[in-house]
């Protein structure tokens, strides 16, 4: 189940983060890349866009699901589901710390992630200028991680279809 490139009109979470573009702009042109493994019930509303629900924590029944509407089409993300990553894991050059500041002086670590961990990768302003982006993955299924990767959206995509393991 990869990554799929979504640009997303509405963002509703009950998570206490409140991270996401509840009335304000978050990520650059608001794009997002959303696992596949964590959607459901995906449906066509207003002619042009999909909603569906987004599940963070997929193993955690604490986590209330995330609802999610998008430009994007059933058909163009059914394209994204269907598609099967060339390794289990990608290869993520993650940075030592969550200090956006700290880019230019630190070096990533290049780090192995199973695909099905990652929940989702934003890139904000200042994370498009700089060539890098943010990533959210759960270890151990609960553990919410966020980290700073060495990566644009459209590397991570390119990770995808290219893993080395």
């Amino acid at each position: 189940m990869p990554l799929a490139l979504i640009h997303a009109v509405n963002w509703k979470s009950k998570r206490p983060e409140k991270y996401m573009i509840d009335g304000g702009h978050f990520a650059y042109a608001d794009y997002f890349l959303l696992n596949t493994n964590r959607m459901s019930e995906l449906k066509v509303i207003n002619t042009d866009n999909t909603q569906f629900y987004f599940t963070q924590a997929i193993n955690d029944r604490r986590c209330s699901p995330d609802v999610i509407e998008t430009t994007c089409t059933l058909a163009e993300i059914t394209v994204y589901h269907d598609l099967t990553p060339d390794s289990k894991f990608g290869t993520f050059p993650i940075y030592p710390t969550q200090d956006i500041t700290r880019v230019a002086v630190d070096t990533p670590v290049d780090t192995l992630i199973e695909w099905d961990d990652v929940a989702y990768a934003w890139q904000s302003p200042r994370d498009y200028a700089l060539g890098v982006s943010h990533m959210v993955y759960y270890r151990e299924s609960w553990k919410r991680t966020v980290v700073i990767i060495n990566l644009n959206l459209l590397e991570v995509l390119a990770e995808q279809v290219a893993a080395p393991v």
